[in-house]
């Protein structure tokens, strides 16, 4: 996503995990991350791709490829991490974010909603008009809903692991766990003020 064309790998989650946006390395962290120290509990790998000045200098993060993160035997890790039970609990977690219609089903106006907060908090020091934010969410929902008026969870489930598989500079599930969290703490405030 984010500008990372299809390594044409469909995984169990239902969706095509992209290329060169996915970095590698290989952080595990020692016990688990938990919804209310995930920031302290977030490895140090997981806290640059939060950081203003991670960019600074050289390749944007969302731009770098890491040839690892597409051997076979990535790849049947990435499958495996979308089942993992706690990646699957993170995710449900991220999914409260968003406001469902009575089917569960999110349109695209409250996908936008909630996209917009995360483009910014993982994207916003290179997208600086309200224009290149908007032509991001277009993409990615054109990619998210598959040509569908509304995402139902599963496939909600599955742009959402889509993401932190593409952020996650590991393999690791309590990295993924840990990359949710912090993202939903960061950008559950500013959605909460707008909803007021």
């Amino acid at each position: 996503r984010f500008n990372a064309p299809s390594d044409g790998f469909s995984g169990c989650c239902s969706m095509a995990m992209k290329g060169p946006g996915r970095t590698g390395g290989g952080f595990t962290m020692s016990g688990a991350a938990t919804r209310s120290n995930s920031a302290q509990a977030m490895p140090p790998m997981l806290r640059q791709i939060f950081d203003p000045q991670r960019d600074a200098e050289g390749v944007p993060y969302h731009e770098q490829h890491d040839p690892q993160m597409y051997t076979s035997e990535a790849l049947a890790t990435r499958e495996a991490l979308c089942e993992h039970p706690a990646v699957v609990d993170a995710l449900h977690r991220f999914a409260q974010l968003y406001r469902p219609d009575a089917d569960g089903n999110v349109s695209r106006l409250e996908y936008a909603r909630v996209h917009v907060a995360i483009v910014q908090a993982l994207m916003g020091h290179h997208l600086r008009s309200e224009a290149q934010v908007r032509e991001a969410i277009d993409e990615d929902w054109a990619s998210d809903s598959a040509g569908q008026p509304e995402l139902t969870p599963a496939r909600l489930s599955d742009a959402l692991f889509e993401m932190a598989d593409l952020w996650c500079p590991g393999l690791d599930a309590e990295e993924y766990v840990s990359f949710l969290d912090a993202l939903a703490d960061r950008i559950a405030p500013g959605l909460a003020a707008r909803r007021a």
